[in-house]
């Protein structure tokens, strides 16, 4: 074995390294037929302003800090209190901005976890399916779509 060969046969072995850490590094998506999506829509949900009022899933409650009635746009601000998996669902007619600020939340579809500070968000009817491996505090935006 000569000189170049020895190290190409050493690039080559980092090479494969990388590209099995890229793939073990690589978000978990999960495929969800479309019936398997249900529709939530944000208007059709009790909130009550400032003041916490049980959300539809168990563990979790909901805040409407603020309305606003010009843009239609309501923001939520919503504890988890346990470990929950919200479901695989989306907003017809509603765009949704989620801003954490505490915890994290996993978007099994996406394969992306979301962390405090950051926003993330998810346009009129595309399908998300948000879990909750432990209390979390967050807040979310909705917005009637075209006024996202």
């Amino acid at each position: 074995m000569n000189f170049y060969t020895a190290k190409t046969d050493e690039v080559d072995l980092v090479l494969r390294e990388m590209r099995a850490l890229v793939t073990r590094a690589e978000p978990r998506r999960e495929f969800v037929p479309v019936e398997r999506v249900a529709n939530n829509d944000p208007d059709k949900i009790e909130f009550r302003e400032g003041e916490w009022t049980r959300s539809p899933w168990s563990g979790m409650r909901t805040m409407l800090t603020h309305s606003d009635h010009g843009t239609g746009a309501k923001y939520v601000l919503c504890e988890v209190q346990t470990a929950i998996d919200l479901g695989v669902h989306r907003h017809p007619v509603h765009a949704e901005e989620v801003i954490m600020m505490e915890g994290a939340m996993e978007d099994v579809i996406m394969g992306k976890t979301i962390y405090p500070g950051i926003r993330y968000k998810i346009g009129p009817g595309v399908a998300h399916w948000p879990v909750f491996s432990a209390p979390a505090l967050f807040m979310v935006v909705f917005r009637p779509a075209g006024r996202e």
